[in-house]
């Protein structure tokens, strides 16, 4: 006989994750499929100290599940929401922990089986409980749960690459962000069930943390023939991001004007300043180093995947000071980095006129 009990509740419990499940660097293989904008968990900013969104916890409560040798174990399921900067997106974590029996041995069972199924629709959608986010690598329900261990786990979608991939058991991004059933089937036989709420877009949070997924070109609306090279760097050697801009525009005379700038930033940050430098005095594909001046500051500010914003003083070269929106030039972003889900990055593809 199972039991099992689900009860809602907010809670400001960090998430902890596995040792090996994040690091300061994405896996490269990215799932096109994901139910949730890749940013919205990069780097490490997942974790409650360094995530810009507000976390609440939908379902929690502990289930009878069968251990490899056929025993009934405790498993203690939270599930825990998180807003993402893009409107409307959020992200789903899952802890899972099979509770110590006390009977001097560490005991192992199978990870459960996710689906999702929408307002009593006999559908039902796989998901997948994958320790690291936006990666094809699959681990379903062939993963190993070890007794009193802890694990948090990205509700996400099943691998384009897995041998069994069918994109009809895929949830539309909408109804992942919408109201669902939420399934877990043991491997042993039985299961439990939870409702997770429509995403109210309450956990929003209001700034995006720069990543190098950011990177790529960008202008201003109703500004033609003029924009930006962004460029993010990421090292996993070093705790530091950096930025480097490059602005492409002109002077009070129309003259075509060459500004850069660049500095290192928070891994966590939302924001960098850095000062403005001018170039010129270069030389056509020769050696010659170009003459640099700094005639300015600035700072670069994200709010989500398509949407930034540049603060400048120029005064030093009589261009005044003030703030400036920054958009993607190519919604659809560096191939194999992404920044947004595909259905968000397709709704952005003409932003730009």
């Amino acid at each position: 006989m199972y039991r099992a009990f689900w009860k809602a509740g907010l809670s400001a419990t960090v998430m902890a994750m596995s040792s090996s499940a994040q690091a300061y660097y994405e896996n490269y293989l990215a799932n096109f499929v994901s139910y949730f904008p890749p940013a919205c968990v990069t780097n490490i900013s997942v974790l409650e100290d360094f995530n810009t969104s507000g976390s609440q916890v939908l379902l929690e409560g502990l289930v009878d599940w069968i251990n490899l040798a056929g025993e009934v174990h405790a498993l203690d399921v939270v599930v825990v929401e998180k807003g993402c900067p893009d409107s409307a997106r959020r992200v789903l974590l899952v802890e899972l922990e099979l509770l110590d029996n006390s009977d001097g041995f560490d005991d192992f069972a199978f990870m459960p089986q996710p689906w999702g199924r929408i307002d009593g629709d006999p559908q039902r959608y796989r998901f997948r409980l994958n320790e690291e986010p936006n990666t094809n690598e699959a681990i379903d329900n062939f993963g190993i749960l070890t007794e009193g261990v802890r694990m948090t786990f990205f509700l996400d979608s099943h691998a384009p690459l897995a041998a069994d991939f069918d994109f009809d058991e895929l949830m539309p991004v909408a109804d992942y962000n919408g109201a669902f059933l939420l399934e877990f089937d043991d491997p042993g036989g039985g299961g439990v069930s939870g409702e997770v709420p429509a995403y109210l877009n309450n956990l929003r949070a209001a700034n995006m943390t720069l990543t190098g997924r950011l990177s790529g070109n960008w202008s201003t609306p109703g500004i033609p023939d003029q924009g930006f090279l962004l460029a993010f760097n990421e090292l996993a050697s070093d705790p530091d991001g950096f930025l480097f801009l490059s602005w492409y525009t002109y002077d009070a005379d129309g003259n075509l004007l060459w500004l850069t700038g660049g500095n290192s930033y928070d891994i966590y940050a939302t924001q960098v300043s850095f000062d403005i430098v001018l170039v010129t005095n270069g030389e056509f594909l020769g050696d010659k180093l170009a003459d640099r001046e700094v005639v300015g500051t600035a700072t670069l500010r994200a709010y989500d995947c398509n949407n930034l914003s540049l603060t400048y003083n120029l005064n030093g070269i009589s261009l005044g000071a003030g703030t400036i929106p920054l958009r993607r030039l190519f919604s659809l972003e560096i191939q194999g980095y992404t920044c947004g889900d595909f259905e968000t990055r397709l709704e952005h593809i003409n932003d730009i006129d």
